[in-house]
C-alpha cells in the first residue's frame, strides 16, 4: 500500500495477494489509510472501516461503499491524464 497525493487528487497504491494484480484508487480527503498487519486489510483511522486492496470497503460504517477504483497500468495513466503535460504534477 502506497499513499500520495498529485495536486489535489489523493490516490492509494494496492496490490493483490497474487503480487500480480494491483489498484490504483482515488478518495476522499476524509479518509486517511494505514496497513494492518494484524488483519492484513487496509484500514481508514477515521472510520475504522476496512477495505480490500481492490477499493471495495470490507467491513465497518462504510461498508458497501467504494472508493475510486482504476484498475492496473491504465487505471494509474488514466487518473494522471487528468493533468497536462508540463504542470509539474506528473
Amino acid at each position: 500500500m502506497i499513499p500520495d497525493t498529485i495536486g489535489r487528487v489523493h490516490l492509494l497504491l494496492t496490490i493483490e495477494p497474487d503480487n500480480r494484480t494491483f489498484h490504483a484508487l482515488s478518495y476522499n480527503d476524509s479518509l486517511k489509510f494505514v496497513y494492518d498487519a494484524t488483519a492484513k486489510t487496509i484500514r481508514d483511522v477515521n472510520t475504522q472501516s476496512s477495505w480490500g486492496p481492490d477499493g471495495s470497503c470490507i467491513d465497518g460504517p462504510l461498508e458497501r461503499r467504494a472508493a475510486a477504483a482504476r484498475t492496473g497500468l491504465s487505471g494509474i495513466l488514466a487518473l494522471l491524464a487528468n493533468f497536462p503535460p508540463g504542470d509539474g504534477r506528473r
